[in-house]
């Protein structure tokens, strides 16, 4: 391998001609442009890159969100510090360092190392009458971005009018902080000593800063004599690669993984190769829900350790995790969201948190046989579980036959009279979830199940049978109560204390004796006394907002193909919900998908109102008119939202074909045209372009 040589102010110099690049080669909307100027000394070039090959608005925005999300020091919570002192700095940077510069603050020297570092701990102003004016920034050392010592960056005022530049000891050398005339230069100016005495002369600190960055490595004043040694008054080279690591810094804050996935990020459950894999443990069950007569996905994941950092303003521990999910059926997702849980802990807290936490969630399915996928980050250090399973969901509508839903066992069944939804909750019945599946041997065990005997004219009982797993030797066997027909019931069943072992559970449905449905699960006790109860995340749904639930299981038929319980469903999320806007975009594309045009018209109309919503407003209502033949209406619609977002094909085709319907061809053409850069591979455009001029 050959070896390369390194040069600093190059790699600077590269850093700064790359920055300007990109604004200057991106045809951006004026919003773009200031984003790309704001985060010019901190985007790394791999965000550099990606963000510049993204084709529509949209992508744009998604990019910029995950771009501060990737900076936030404390995801999960509503402040993003990072963000704000970011913009802090930008401002302050504009408004005082313009004076004496063509530039705007943020452009100058100053500027720029004010924003990537802050503010300085001391700066120092110095100006002599043989020295051009210069400051002095003093920063405390920042171990997390490899400056290990205290250091200093230098701004000076050549030929003392003009903005302050930066200054390098090796590349500028002291000679150039001299004012210019014969009488303050020595005649030799490779005297690196005779220039550091003549500037000692002035001000001390402006000589030490002339040779090196880091305080402390002031040589002896030759005016008293100084050193024999003359290399020590030679200006130090760490002055340049300091500066050079400076102008890198902002890129340790941040891994770009996310950068260069970011076309998979969108919708797609996904993980930097970086991060430690921590094992966790899981449970996934079904049930139906009474309130709402929905099937729900309830599911529990608990790794096996949780990272933790200190919050010194709130005097409190802190973690959080980002979860995504992803329900897959034959190898497509069907449903997929993300949320955060963070959670902050007292020294109290912290000690508990060794029994663990389990991080709990629930979603609406319908029948089918799907994977599931749920991935953990913890933001606090790069740590990540996961876990995948295969479920499978009978229907539950007009079934006519029985079903049954668990088993779950549980050494912790509360009851509970609020009004919320969450995880593994069934009406006032909350369960203790326990993804581990070990409990403590001196603490009773409980099952709780569901049978929903809809449209089942006889009644049904059940039995319930414990079994040690290795042997498979009955050690529990429990009859229970008669189960009525045509009702949907929830049943706890006390199984008591066991031995430690490991067990499998059976619950058998039956009618007339005869074994209709089995549901098994299995658990261990634990041969350790008063084993830790972990804690548990989740977070509550107010019954009145329970028709978001009907909206995602509305999403959810759409997404399997089942138009009309899509379409159903969504009406009923409609009718119960107060928050019109919130879901017309959703109901309104079910409808419009169906034909029915003029509901269509009606619903999306909640949206014209909201203005981060406006472009999906009009593009909507510009289809809903195409579709109904108001073929004017339709194309004064669809320039509007055009005019928002300038790179969305569908509204760039509906337009062309709309302008051939009504005889302007060459509007027709531009359209269309614009759709195919965009998108190359469109046949059917491809031919209509054909006769076009």
């Amino acid at each position: 391998m050959k070896s390369r040589s390194f040069n600093p102010l190059l790699v600077v110099s590269l850093f700064l001609f790359s920055s300007l690049l990109l604004a200057e080669e991106l045809p951006l909307a004026p919003r773009y442009l200031e984003w790309v100027n704001l985060t010019k000394y901190i985007i790394t070039p791999k965000e550099k890159a990606v963000f510049k090959e993204l084709r529509s608005d949209r992508e744009r925005d998604d990019f910029i969100e995950l771009f501060w999300q990737q900076r936030d020091p404390t995801p999960g919570t509503l402040q993003n510090e990072y963000k704000e002192e970011h913009l802090r700095r930008f401002a302050y940077a504009n408004k005082y360092f313009q004076h004496g510069s063509p530039r705007e603050g943020w452009k100058t020297d100053r500027g720029r190392m004010y924003i990537i570092l802050g503010e300085p701990e001391n700066r120092e102003t110095i100006d002599g009458s043989i020295l051009y004016p210069m400051e002095v920034w003093t920063y405390r050392s920042q171990p997390r971005l490899g400056f290990k010592t205290d250091f200093r960056v230098v701004f000076y005022r050549k030929g003392g009018l003009g903005e302050y530049r930066i200054y390098d000891p090796f590349a500028d050398g002291p000679n150039s902080l001299l004012a210019t005339d014969s009488l303050s230069i020595p005649a030799d100016v490779d005297d690196y000593k005779a220039l550091y005495g003549k500037i000692y002369a002035v001000n001390p600190l402006a000589a030490e800063v002339s040779l090196s960055l880091i305080p402390g490595s002031a040589p002896p004043d030759p005016n008293d004599g100084g050193s024999s040694n003359p290399t020590i008054y030679l200006p130090k080279t760490q002055g340049s690669f300091l500066l050079a690591d400076i102008e890198a810094s902002p890129y340790k804050r941040v891994k770009t993984t996310y950068a260069t996935n970011f076309a998979n990020l969108k919708g797609v459950v996904d993980v930097n190769v970086a991060m430690e894999y921590v094992e966790c443990a899981s449970e996934a069950v079904v049930f139906q829900d009474p309130a709402t007569g929905l099937l729900f996905l309830h599911f529990a994941l608990q790794p096996e350790k949780i990272s933790v950092d200190y919050v010194p303003e709130r005097g409190e521990y802190y973690f959080a995790f980002q979860m995504s999910v992803s329900l897959q059926k034959e190898g497509a997702p069907v449903y997929q969201y993300s949320r955060t849980f963070p959670f902050f802990l007292d020294k109290k807290g912290l000690e508990r948190l060794s029994a663990g936490f389990a991080i709990e969630d629930m979603f609406p399915v319908l029948a089918g046989k799907y994977v599931l996928t749920v991935l953990i980050r913890n933001t606090v250090k790069e740590e990540f579980s996961s876990f995948e399973r295969e479920i499978t969901v009978e229907e539950n509508e007009g079934q006519g036959f029985p079903r049954l839903y668990g088993p779950l066992v549980s050494s912790q069944i509360t009851k509970k009279t609020d009004d919320n939804m969450q995880p593994f909750r069934f009406g006032e019945t909350s369960v203790k979830a326990a993804p581990k599946g070990e409990f403590d041997r001196n603490k009773p065990l409980t099952v709780f199940f569901s049978a929903d005997t809809k449209g089942f004219d006889s009644p049904l009982s059940a039995t319930l049978t414990v079994q040690e797993q290795a042997s498979l030797k009955v050690v529990k066997s429990l009859p229970l109560a008669e189960i009525p027909p045509d009702s949907l019931v929830y049943r706890e069943a006390l199984i008591g204390t066991l031995p430690p072992g490991s067990y499998r559970l059976s619950l058998t449905l039956l009618s007339k004796g005869i074994p209709l449905q089995v549901k098994e699960s299995s658990f261990s006790v634990s041969s350790k006394k008063n084993l830790p109860e972990p804690g548990s995340l989740s977070k509550m749904v107010p019954m009145t907002k329970g028709y978001f639930f009907y909206y995602i299981a509305g999403g959810l038929a759409k997404n399997l193909g089942e138009e009309e319980r899509g379409k159903r469903l969504m009406k009923k999320a409609w009718d119960l919900s107060s928050d019109k806007a919130g879901l017309a975009e959703e109901y309104g594309k079910i409808l419009l998908d169906q034909g029915d045009c003029e509901r269509a018209l009606e619903v999306i109309e909640h949206l014209s109102g909201v203005e981060a919503k406006r472009f999906d407003y009009l593009s909507l209502k510009g289809q809903c008119q195409a579709l109904l033949g108001r073929d004017q209406e339709a194309i004064t619609t669809l320039l509007e939202a055009n005019k928002i977002y300038n790179s969305d094909i569908l509204v760039l085709n509906t337009l062309g074909r709309l302008f051939l319907k009504v005889g302007e061809r060459e509007e027709a053409a531009k359209a269309l045209r614009a759709s195919l850069k965009l998108k190359k591979e469109q046949p059917l455009i491809e031919e209509l372009l054909k006769d076009l001029p």
